[in-house]
């Protein structure tokens, strides 16, 4: 596993061998995990699931995909462009 990370981020005494430095514009995907773990921490309260039935975590999950897959869909039909699609 590996940690992509600005190079903002130093340690003192050195940087962990999986810690992985990007310059501006290098590894641009990480923004886009940044941003869909915000949503899920932040917009659908991911990590305070605690359902004691496997069906409401089942479905609290399709709801949180569901969202995802309409924030992409808003922004093609704002004209965002995502990395890899024509």
């Amino acid at each position: 596993m590996i940690v992509l990370s600005d190079t903002a981020f130093h340690a003192a005494e050195g940087d962990p061998t999986n810690l992985k430095l990007c310059q501006r514009g290098e590894w641009e995907e990480r923004m886009l995990v940044e941003t869909v773990l915000s949503m899920l921490t932040l917009v659908c309260h991911f990590k305070k699931v605690m359902h004691r039935v496997w069906a409401y975590f089942q479905a609290r999950l399709a709801f949180t995909i569901a969202a995802f897959n309409q924030e992409i869909l808003l922004s093609l039909l704002r004209g965002y462009r995502i990395k890899g699609r024509a």
